[in-house]
């Protein structure tokens, strides 16, 4: 099927299910709202022809209509706010609701029953709560500005806030991986809405899709500081929004005729947390030893400004009631510290010396010399003094060691099991970075545009006490939209938007794109892939390994949004046609399986018993560190030639 083909049935699609949904309510996936009602005379007849205004209190804009040949007015794609809304017709007095809210994706329906007498008179209108909401079938549950940002939230992330939503409950695995941007929020978990796969929920972020199309999880989202209010829709939305078992609708703060702002540092730090009985139980029993921490490392803080305001410049431009922008500001700093404890070789055992080693080790290169025995059954003669030959230590492993740390805590060797002769502690460093702006513009009556834009990213180390062993996760995220509404007549709306959304995720080892290490320490036929650069895992049973199993997972994503909408109000019914057409491009590189390769030494080359090597220590099971000198590995496993995934994909 070609993509032509595939486009023309899209919306072919589209159009026939707005003209099978003719109704009284006007969708938007725009994160804004419709306002709409009925005036009525006295006697309950529709007032044909009254004039309707809304004024949105934080802009002072204001936009205008007259009521249809049955009473009923209506306002589309209008953006979340407080207004006043007044009716008026000749013979009546005027009637006026003050301070009323629309929150996003919500319909605000407001009546008026008009009273004889002179427009210059003034009747104020009550206006009561909705408790069911009559004109959208839509299911959902708005969460305000004032709830995201007084809630107590881990990581300041408002997509915890969708736990509380009816018919939510969390689950474990699913996308809850680095990439998805969750900042600093050690409480994530992935969210399933009313029993579906947590994957199928779909983001929006003023009206702009914002979804990872490989993993289904959000890719750009903005800090919680810079969110008006959100709206889960959980059941009954319109078909326009294309996607999803459930919707997560994001609207901006947008400036108003008012310079707001906030400033905010979040702290979490280990002065407020308690010292680790346990730790200090150890320390007072091994003395000697590199004592442990008595409080895991932890230094965090996360902070911020929001700004927003008119648009002026002194002297050329002044854009109260036209022009207004915002911006907003949010960084991350995560500073803990982990320590580790594991067996390494001891400084002479690094030159071959096992004379503190308990056990006789055997020369694989005497196979057959000695008498078998059932403690010998390969006939191998010793090592004199457990001693093995300079000459015959493998050039690639005196490479190697200059990696490998020495032992720094006094452990009987073997070391027993659970502790460990070296001992350190290393920084995890977590880095977030997020900008979010948006700017209105009003052009005339007619016209609004709004831009919007999200960026950010978010780096974390996770270093490991051996070198080249640890691994590096980066989420780079970009989402910017333009949005263009026009109104033909009092019943003839249209808004256009184009979108662009943007994520860059890897999960390497630090090795990766740096220096070709496999190469420098002496191994041929290395794949030629900068993404898989490192060490090639070695194995020491007993000993710690060296290097890591990470797939070097790459992936760009990218979201490319074209919308087109028509609304059309006739009487009390609306009519929503437009195409919704988006353009994603994905790359994606991995490798699994060891991408250098690894090679696993056991100790079967100096031992006497190589069949039983491999089991622990005792006498005739070798060293697998004196393997390892020698370079006779047990087993070898070739490094990728290729990527084992390498995926570019593109639909429409």
């Amino acid at each position: 099927m070609n993509c032509s083909f595939r486009l023309a049935a899209t919306f072919l699609a589209t159009f026939c299910l707005a003209l099978i949904a003719l109704s009284p309510d006007a969708f938007a996936q725009n994160a804004q709202g419709t306002i709409l009602g009925h005036v009525t005379d006295p006697s309950g007849s529709p007032v044909v022809g009254a004039t309707v205004t809304i004024k949105n209190l934080g802009t002072n804009l204001s936009q205008q209509t007259t009521t249809s040949g049955v009473g009923d007015y209506v306002f589309v794609n209008v953006q979340p706010g407080r207004y006043d809304i007044t009716a008026e017709s000749k013979g009546f007095k005027t009637a006026q609701t003050q301070g009323v809210t629309l929150d996003v994706e919500h319909t605000l329906r407001q009546d008026f029953s008009l009273e004889v007498g002179q427009v210059m008179q003034r009747v104020s209108v009550t206006s009561d709560a909705q408790m069911v909401q009559s004109d959208d079938a839509t299911i959902g549950t708005v969460i305000s500005g004032k709830e995201i940002e007084e809630l107590p939230i881990a990581g300041r992330d408002f997509t915890n806030l969708l736990r509380i939503q009816a018919g939510a409950s969390t689950t474990g695995g699913g996308v809850s991986w680095a990439w998805t941007m969750h900042g600093l929020n050690d409480d994530w978990l992935s969210t399933s809405i009313d029993g579906a796969r947590s994957e199928s929920i779909s983001y929006l972020v003023d009206g702009i899709n914002s979804n990872d199309q490989f993993f289904a999880a959000q890719s750009a989202l903005p800090d919680s500081f810079s969110v008006s209010e959100f709206k889960v829709q959980n059941g009954m939305y319109s078909a326009e929004y294309g996607q999803g078992s459930a919707q997560v609708n994001v609207a901006i703060k947008s400036g108003t005729n008012q310079y707001h702002g906030q400033a905010y540092d979040f702290v979490q730090n280990d002065i407020f947390q308690p010292e680790s009985p346990l730790n200090r139980f150890l320390n007072a029993t091994q003395p000697g030893a590199v004592p442990l921490p008595l409080k895991d490392i932890l230094r965090q803080n996360q902070f911020g400004f929001t700004l927003g305001g008119p648009l002026q410049i002194p002297k050329l431009y002044n854009g109260k009631n036209k022009s207004f922008w915002f911006f907003g500001y949010d960084v991350g700093l995560k500073r803990q510290e982990s320590t580790s404890r594991f067996n390494t070789p001891t400084a002479q055992e690094r030159t071959g010396n096992f004379s503190d080693w308990p056990y006789q080790l055997y020369d694989p290169s005497t196979s057959g010399e000695a008498p078998v025995t059932a403690q010998n059954p390969a006939g191998r003669l010793p090592f004199a003094g457990n001693q093995i030959p300079s000459g015959a230590i493998s050039p690639i492993a005196q490479n190697i060691l200059k990696y490998i740390p020495t032992s720094n805590v006094a452990c009987p060797n073997p070391c027993p099991t659970g502790t460990g002769n070296y001992q350190a502690t290393v920084p995890k460093p977590w880095d977030t970075s997020m900008i979010t702006i948006r700017g209105d513009q009003n052009i005339n009556d007619n016209n609004k545009l709004f831009f919007t834009g999200v960026f950010g990213d978010q780096t974390f180390l996770n270093e490991s006490a051996m070198p080249l062993s640890g691994e590096t996760k980066y989420t780079q995220q970009q989402l910017f939209g333009l949005n263009w509404q026009h109104t033909f007549s009092p019943n003839i709306f249209n808004e256009a938007r184009v979108g662009y959304s943007f994520q860059k995720f890897q999960d390497a080892s630090q090795t990766s794109f740096g220096p070709d290490i496999a190469s420098q320490l002496g191994f041929k036929n290395e794949p030629n892939v900068p993404a898989f650069f490192g060490p090639v895992i070695v194995n020491f049973n007993g000993y710690q390994t060296l290097g890591n199993s990470n797939s070097a997972w790459t992936q760009q994503a990218q979201t490319f949004q074209y919308l087109d909408d028509v609304k059309i109000v006739h009487g009390r019914h609306t009519l929503t046609m437009g195409a919704d057409i988006r353009r994603m491009v994905v790359n994606l590189i991995d490798g699994y399986g060891g991408l250098m390769g690894q090679t696993n030494f056991t100790g079967a080359y100096t031992a006497s018993n190589p069949a039983q090597a491999g089991s622990g220590y005792g006498p005739g099971l070798g060293n697998a560190f004196a393997d390892f000198l020698l370079g006779f590995p047990q087993t070898v496993s070739s490094p990728s030639t290729v990527p084992t995934d390498h995926y570019d994909v593109r639909g429409t």
